[in-house]
């Protein structure tokens, strides 16, 4: 299932309504166009198709009128569009019932047919050679089935015209291709017409459609590649079979006694040559596969790598952290210890907050108090004072 911005494209087995398998590109390395999905399906020969396209109701039409579907197989063997009004696609949306596209009509002579969507093997030309340019440019058209889904608003015609639909119609299966087509490019099948039954024509058209591109809206392309089972093994989108990897049996049929036949030899001859090469193919393949799968696993590791990063600057963030909580409490504890030994060191209190003295009792001054030198002075000079105003006896004693 190809599912994408709310639009899924199925391309279905018409006779069982099985979805075809998908498979993803191993080489695809890079996501390529945002608004395009490419996958790869297998091609039975015979087996008739239909697309279906699912418009899931988270899908947004903003101001479009519709929507249109547009079909493209082959590089344009088929190529046809559907329009479907915004009242169409609400109703598909509420009930969930898909847009069925099973049918091309075209035109052979003045005779309007119409025709299935059927897988034919392609008619290879050995002795047919084209260019690589050309080659290249089949290579990209042929095996494809391409499916646009746009939001568009549309202006309704004065006068209704008649559609030319597909007036050229000629499957690929009736044209020659060169056999580098498969071995090179891998291509083995086209798109050939299944049950054909007589048509009315197209009918005409009343709309003219332009795509709606406001609101970042874009047209959906959804591309199918399909491919042969032995060609998607060859290109490494699903594994080998044992079959596949088996030895090429020893051809023997004697014409005559110890001889084979001309024919053996040279289906001998021109086996091996292509044995070797899709030996070749599958090695060059697995090696890209291999180179694809560590440029993928890349990106992961640097994302591991970013994520480790991260967790280690956030724990160097937590320790500097703790480091400043520290500082600072070494700064306060620093500070705390000066204040205690600063008043450990100051004099005494000053008389005026000594502790008070007891009814009748006398202080006495300390002896080496400041206090006590002054009144031991005092006392020295009242001493003297009195000794000095003592009168002088006079002894009138005659010897």
């Amino acid at each position: 299932m190809v599912a994408f911005k709310d639009i899924e494209v199925h391309v279905v087995s018409s006779s069982d309504d099985r979805e075809l398998v998908e498979y993803d590109n191993p080489k695809a390395i890079t996501p390529g166009d945002i608004n395009s999905k490419e996958k790869f399906i297998e091609a039975i020969t015979g087996l008739v198709y239909h697309i279906k396209v699912i418009v899931r109701p988270s899908f947004k039409l903003h101001r479009a009128d519709g929507i249109k579907i547009r079909v493209k197989i082959d590089g344009g063997v088929v190529n046809q569009s559907n329009y479907y009004v915004r009242d169409t696609v609400n109703q598909r949306q509420r009930t969930g019932s898909p847009f069925i596209i099973s049918e091309v009509k075209f035109r052979e002579g003045s005779i309007w047919q119409k025709s299935t969507y059927s897988f034919g093997s392609l008619n290879i030309d050995e002795e047919l050679d084209i260019e690589k340019e050309l080659l290249d440019r089949q290579a990209c058209q042929l095996g494809s089935i391409k499916v646009w889904v746009e939001r568009v608003t549309h202006k309704k015609l004065r006068v209704p015209v008649k559609r030319s639909g597909t007036e050229r119609y000629r499957p690929l299966t009736s044209a020659d291709t060169s056999k580098e087509m498969v071995k090179k490019k891998h291509i083995s099948h086209a798109m050939v017409p299944g049950e054909t039954t007589a048509s009315k024509g197209p009918g005409f058209k009343k709309y003219k459609c332009r795509e709606y591109t406001k609101n970042n809206c874009h047209s959906l392309q959804f591309v199918f590649r399909y491919r042969s089972r032995m060609h998607l093994q060859l290109l490494g989108i699903i594994p080998q079979s044992p079959m596949s990897t088996s030895v090429e049996p020893e051809i023997r049929e004697p014409t005559t006694e110890g001889q084979t036949s001309p024919m053996i030899d040279t289906a001998r001859e021109s086996i091996r040559p292509m044995k070797s090469e899709a030996q070749a193919t599958e090695n060059e393949d697995e090696e890209q596969t291999q180179r694809g799968q560590r440029e993928q696993a890349e990106p992961d590791r640097i994302q591991l790598l970013e994520k480790e990063n991260r967790q280690l600057y956030e724990q160097v963030q937590r320790l500097n952290a703790d480091i400043s909580g520290f500082t600072t409490f070494k700064d306060q504890m620093t500070s705390f210890l000066q204040n205690i030994n600063g008043s450990q060191t100051t004099t005494a209190p000053s008389p005026s907050v000594a502790p008070k003295l007891e009814t009748g009792a006398t202080a006495t001054p300390s002896a080496s108090s400041p206090r006590s030198v002054s009144i031991k002075r005092e006392r020295a000079s009242t001493a003297s004072n009195r000794s000095s105003k003592r009168p002088k006896v006079i002894d009138l004693t005659d010897d």
